[in-house]
């Protein structure tokens, strides 16, 4: 029986891995840039965390011949520290899985141990917007070049002992003005009911891309994929860059998503429902938050399940915060789903205000968010069916 960390060293070996890493968006981030590689004829491999419907019968995984393996990096339990990435995309970094890492300082130093793993002469992209990425990529122990400088044609420079290596490259994105590629001028996009932004490099416009996905969070992921697409394809198309650029962008335009990671489930004429697997406070606040910037004027209920106690229990304030300062009309918690229930212990902690049920946390929750509580999923569903029938003017 291998690890998660020995089977991934197994199945990459000898390969040219692009490992996309981060708290939140790996998942749809590597099953973007695998089908945009895949779209630019690149007959790669991945691996990615979720089901993808343009993955031969819509599952999880790909197989091809190229020497190039896309593979969704998790931190969870050092997953991603039996990778030799030559490409590394570090999305953002923040404290979860509160059973694996007690505090944000520690999931930071998982995520340096990874960085390390690159390989000398390969490239980390970094998302210049987050302060801990940014930490983490002017932390390297080895010497970073920053694509901006031009420091030797072939990217080699002589240490203090005379020997000529390998640096690793550096290339940012994101909004703010400091990253060399960014999204500029994101907006919603009323024909496809996505968003759409100019993509930018060192201030020179690039291309106008429209994704399906929305929030700002979709375009900063699209634009990692785009990034690390060029990264990945840095020498293959130099003579029609342009082309290539139209092909990624027309990639990412019609890429179908991610099973469960804002999923359109269902709809009528008036009603639509999403499926997204947002289970940390970040997330949640975000993908609310998309929601209405697309539905400005609808009545927006939303059901949540919290994703583990641990995280749940430790995270609850911040919860509370999310659910309670959206932009939500009616709010439901249902049970807590217990993925890990043998957590590690000394992680958890009581909460002494939870009275309710025994100190049910996902109560505490609802009763803090200004919610419902639902026991169960069907309860769930049943709440929020009448509270949009009553918002409708309903009996």
């Amino acid at each position: 029986v291998f690890s998660r960390a020995q089977w991934l060293a197994r199945v990459t070996r000898g390969r040219s891995v692009a490992a996309v890493a981060g708290t939140h968006g790996k998942t749809s981030t590597s099953a973007a840039l695998a089908v945009a590689l895949r779209s630019a004829g690149l007959d790669v491999s991945a691996i990615v965390g979720g089901n993808v419907p343009q993955f031969p019968n819509g599952r999880n995984a790909v197989g091809g011949g190229d020497d190039v393996f896309v593979v969704e990096a998790d931190e969870y339990d050092g997953a991603f520290l039996g990778l030799e990435p030559t490409t590394a995309v570090l999305l953002n970094v923040e404290h979860d899985h509160p059973d694996m890492f007690e505090d944000e300082r520690a999931v930071i130093e998982m995520f340096a141990r990874f960085l390390k793993r690159v390989k000398p002469g390969g490239t980390v992209v970094a998302c210049g917007d987050d302060a801990n990425v940014r930490s983490l990529v002017n932390g390297l122990p080895e010497k970073v070049w920053d694509e901006r400088d031009e420091t030797s044609d072939d990217e080699l420079l002589d240490d203090d002992s005379g020997t000529r290596r390998r640096v690793i490259r550096c290339v940012t994105f994101g909004f703010g003005a400091n990253n060399a590629w960014r999204a500029v001028d994101v907006r919603f996009d009323k024909e496809t009911g996505g968003c759409s932004f100019n993509i930018e490099h060192e201030g020179a416009f690039v291309s106008e891309l429209s994704v399906p996905g929305i929030g700002a969070y979709a375009a900063l992921n699209a634009l990692a994929a785009f990034v690390a697409a060029a990264v990945v394809c840095r020498g293959r198309f130099e003579d029609d860059t342009d082309s290539f650029y139209r092909t990624l962008c027309v990639s990412l335009a019609t890429h179908e998503g991610v099973k469960r990671r804002m999923q359109c489930v269902g709809e009528t004429t008036d009603v639509y429902v999403y499926d997204d697997y947002a289970h940390h406070p970040t997330a949640v606040r975000l993908s609310i938050a998309a929601m209405r910037e697309s539905h400005k004027d609808a009545f927006l209920a939303v059901a949540f399940q919290p994703h583990t106690f641990s995280r749940t229990e430790t995270m609850f304030d911040a919860f509370v915060d999310a659910l309670s300062g959206s932009r939500a009309d009616f709010i439901v918690v249902t049970s807590v789903f217990d993925a890990r229930p043998k957590e590690r212990g000394n992680t958890r902690k009581e909460r002494g205000d939870a009275k309710v049920r025994g100190g049910n946390v996902a109560v505490d929750v609802a009763a803090r968010a200004g919610g419902a509580f639902a026991a169960t999923e069907d309860e769930a569903v049943d709440s929020v069916v009448a509270a949009g029938w009553g918002a409708a003017g309903g009996g």
